[in-house]
């Protein structure tokens, strides 16, 4: 059985380019449901929060942020629930915990990569191809932007509450800098082949 898989690289907006991302395959036909939770999962974030895509001509965001977010004046909003990545143009910012600043540059790649299943085997979600940061730290942002600003020194192993600098609590890490250490692909690989939303189906 042939499965057709598009190819999607994903950089943090706000770090250098190279320096916080993910490369990955999805199954051409994934729910954007699904596809918000993997990219979440394979970053390293644990669904605390919400989150959209927003395009040049739409923003598709939660089926209950509708209401709320018509009432700004609006014709642009569209509910992700009963879209797939076949709706998503070239290129598409993903946005988890939406005003926080978990903003990711994205591009579709053009080609389609095919891989053939066992029939008897369950369908593969997607594949990591190539990856680089630790991930998403949750509600703990100004703290990755002071350390990506060298405002934090690769070998400090402390927090400073004056500053406002804390460690990730989603991450297990002594120095600062072990968020440029090289990314387990195999790790997230087990993530990603064989991922399952959490959410409930009716939950966007």
């Amino acid at each position: 059985m042939e499965i057709k898989y598009l190819k999607i690289r994903a950089d943090f907006k706000y770090a250098k380019k190279g320096r916080f991302y993910r490369t990955f395959l999805v199954r051409d036909d994934i729910g954007l449901g699904e596809l918000g939770e993997l990219i979440v999962e394979i970053f390293g974030g644990t669904m605390e929060h919400f989150f959209m895509y927003r395009t040049k001509d739409k923003s598709y965001i939660p089926s209950s942020w509708m209401e709320q977010w018509d009432d700004l004046g609006s014709t642009r909003n569209e509910p992700f629930k009963d879209k797939s990545i076949q709706d998503l143009p070239e290129t598409f910012m993903f946005i988890y915990d939406t005003g926080d600043g978990w903003d990711f540059d994205c591009k579709i790649y053009k080609q389609i990569v095919t891989k053939v299943i066992d029939e008897e085997e369950d369908i593969p979600t997607g594949f990591v191809l190539d990856a680089k940061g630790m991930g998403i730290w949750e509600d703990n942002i100004r703290s990755l932007y002071a350390y990506l600003d060298g405002e934090i020194d690769k070998d400090y192993s402390d927090e400073d509450e004056e500053r406002g600098i804390f460690k990730p609590w989603n991450f297990d890490i002594n120095k600062y800098s072990e968020f440029d250490d090289p990314v387990d692909i195999e790790e997230l690989n087990d993530i990603a082949m064989y991922f399952y939303p959490i959410s409930e189906e009716d939950r966007y």
